[in-house]
């Protein structure tokens, strides 16, 4: 922990130097006392986010008490961004990706879409893909990772295992060697291949929806504040879904065909761990089955939003985010003896704010 500390103290002074360089020149012709100012601060923030010389969310909260002190903006002024209502359709999200994660419906979701895709090195690969885009739409690019990954690993497992046991999906070949060799260089593209489906997966997928990842939300905030043009949840599917499903299939080919071409034919095994999985986890229970029925409306109030406002006047985005989010609080977990008891308890409530 201190000498971590120690390590970010360059990064503390560079922002500092920055800063108070700035600070010390005069405008540029044309630019306001306040825009070269702002200018200052958000020098200091960029060199202490890259360095992490404070903790990022604390790099954050700069503005509150610098843009009031360097005259740039009220107190009112400076807060008024982080109540925005793209926060709170960040923060409805938070809250469903982590009723998802707290009842494990994103693994499951994760392990059925697998199993459809088969036990071909390739499939397997496509499956992974799929399976982490799709669902870092809605849960966080990290946490789709962190998720996906464990189970990555256990695919690995099952092909050392092969590897051990002399088993080869390409077969044995009269030379011996030479093949055994061949063998390890296929099971090396396919490990780098799978690991790199689950981390492009998740990067593509958060494009497709606005809350996939935070950069989509804040550009819609940004231009409608700035031009006046709300972009709904609806109108970025239209431009983010056709780039996931065009990404996706040419960075599958680049990744299979040409940087780590695979020519193993079957993984041994492969299905009877999904399955097996699936079956550790047993029949859906209930609070799944209540998580996916809330995010189910939740992604349906999002996509039929312009349709529903003739007649729910002053519905939006954020508020089914929001409204989302109550009902996991509001509706009970089956199978728990104790009245009330919701879906998600308070402290699971604040990880997933925790998020925003």
């Amino acid at each position: 922990m201190l000498q971590r500390a120690r390590a970010n103290h360059p990064g503390l002074l560079v922002g500092f130097f920055l800063f108070g360089l700035i600070g010390l020149l005069p405008a540029p012709e044309g630019l306001s006392e306040q825009a070269w100012r702002t200018a200052a601060v958000t020098l200091l923030m960029a060199s202490w986010w890259i360095s992490e010389a404070i903790p990022i969310y604390a790099t954050a909260l700069l503005p509150i008490l610098l843009f009031p002190l360097l005259g740039i903006a009220s107190v009112g002024e400076a807060t008024a961004p982080y109540a925005n209502p793209v926060i709170y359709l960040f923060l409805g999200g938070f809250l469903l990706a982590a009723g998802m994660q707290r009842w494990s419906l994103h693994r499951r979701f994760a392990l059925s879409v697998i199993r459809v895709f088969g036990v071909k090195p390739r499939s397997v690969i496509l499956g992974f893909m799929i399976a982490s885009a799709v669902l870092s739409m809605f849960v966080s690019n990290t946490a789709t990772a962190i998720m996906m990954l464990p189970i990555a690993m256990s695919v690995f497992e099952l092909v050392e295992g092969q590897s051990r046991s002399g088993r080869s999906g390409t077969g044995q070949s009269q030379a011996g060697h030479p093949q055994t060799e061949h063998s390890q260089a296929e099971r090396r593209n396919f490990e780098i291949a799978l690991v790199l489906s689950v981390a492009y997966g998740c990067n593509v997928g958060g494009i497709g929806t606005l809350i996939g990842t935070p950069p989509n939300a804040l550009l819609a905030g940004f231009f409608q504040e700035t031009y006046g043009v709300e972009i709904g949840f609806l109108d970025w599917m239209l431009v983010g879904m056709p780039i996931v499903l065009i990404s996706l299939p040419v960075i599958f080919f680049l990744l299979t065909r040409v940087l780590f071409p695979i020519r193993m034919q079957e993984l041994d095994g492969g299905m009877d761990y999904i399955r097996g999985e699936l079956a550790q986890m047993g029949p859906m229970s209930v609070q799944e089955k209540r998580v996916a029925m809330v995010f189910a409306l939740a992604a349906l109030g999002w996509v039929t939003r312009p349709l529903l406002e003739e007649y729910v006047p002053g519905l939006s985005d954020a508020g089914i985010s929001v409204g989302a989010a109550v009902l996991l609080f509001i509706i009970p977990a089956g199978g728990d003896k104790r009245a009330g008891r919701g879906i998600f308890s308070g402290s699971v409530g604040v990880q997933g704010m925790g998020g925003v």
